[in-house]
């Protein structure tokens, strides 16, 4: 069976494609393997016979990118596809089925997810299928990384972005908050570090990958100071994106998201980076219409998700779009 489209040869890139028809056989499901140095990175793609604008989604930190679907066709990304998009998720250095896993001697960063690995995921998006735009979606911390992205490298093909549970800073106070943030992410999470050589998620539990431990330190840096500079050049990139016009952002956020993506943390985020004013911030939960009081996890995960605040992406997305492609 002949995959959906024609590729290009770079050197910095390796593939390495299998293809799965979903339902009708309408959805197509392949995996690229895009080499940067000794790591393989997986990249999934959902995509029609007649591929639409194309989504990049960024899963979070101790994630990977199965937070966005299963490969028989349930989540947000063969929902988009079903809609007329071209999804590609990448699974982040070490994580999901990128290899190698993460392990002590793992030395990825933020600073080179945000300069090398997205740049990367577009390149290769854009020798898959030539595009003029593309939408942006994240799941917690990927938002962050995302945004970090533009502003070290502004890109007008992006028409909009949307959220869930993004935050920047966590500035909400509870008891909650201090056992899974002071004490579990900071406090325990900076021995095991010393004692592993990075931040196991995976091993704990936790969530689904282990984090390297130069991204679990500048991750911790920016949750907890008020600038949001960057730890290996110093690029600031909080009053970068203040001063950009950025695309339209639309933040979801779970009504029983209590600490990792409160609506107070997604708001701060949103006038942080000055995109209060052309941005929505969408609360879920039954009081706001929804048919269940969703969280962190499986706001994206539910299966009553589809149904019930997905089609606001595509909503979203739409209204953002230029016509024609």
């Amino acid at each position: 069976m002949s995959l959906l489209c024609c590729h290009h040869a770079h050197p910095l890139l390796m593939e390495n494609n299998s293809e799965l028809i979903i339902g009708n056989g309408s959805m197509h499901y392949e995996k690229h393997i895009i080499q940067l140095n000794n790591d393989k990175i997986a990249l999934h793609r959902f995509c029609q016979n007649e591929p639409g604008i194309p989504v990049l989604l960024m899963h979070g930190s101790i994630e990977n990118g199965r937070i966005f679907f299963t490969k028989n066709g349930k989540g947000l990304a063969p929902f988009l596809c079903q809609n007329g998009y071209d999804v590609y998720i990448p699974d982040m250095r070490g994580k999901g089925e990128s290899e190698p896993k993460v392990h002590a001697d793992h030395k990825h960063s933020q600073t080179e997810q945000i300069t090398i690995d997205i740049p990367a995921y577009l390149e290769r998006i854009e020798q898959l299928r030539p595009f003029t735009q593309i939408h942006f979606g994240a799941h917690s911390w990927g938002g962050v990384l995302l945004l970090a992205y533009l502003a070290r490298q502004a890109d007008d093909r992006v028409r909009s972005l949307v959220f869930f549970g993004v935050k920047r800073k966590i500035g909400i106070r509870s008891i909650r908050k201090y056992f899974l943030i002071d004490l579990g992410w900071k406090r325990l999470g900076q021995i095991a570090i010393r004692k592993k050589g990075y931040f196991p998620a995976k091993d704990w539990k936790i969530g689904a990958d282990n984090e390297p431990e130069n991204f679990y330190r500048e991750t911790n840096n920016w949750l907890t100071n008020d600038q949001w500079i960057d730890s290996n050049d110093n690029f600031n990139y909080g009053s970068t994106l203040n001063n950009m016009s950025l695309p339209p952002i639309l933040s979801i956020v779970g009504i029983r998201d209590r600490v990792l993506g409160h609506y107070s943390d997604a708001k701060m985020l949103l006038n942080e980076i000055g995109s209060d004013k052309n941005s929505k911030l969408l609360i879920i939960g039954k009081k706001y219409g929804n048919k269940l009081n969703y969280g962190h996890i499986n706001m994206l995960t539910n299966p009553h998700a589809p149904d019930d605040h997905f089609p606001e992406v595509v909503i979203w997305f739409k209204k953002q779009e230029l016509v024609p492609e």
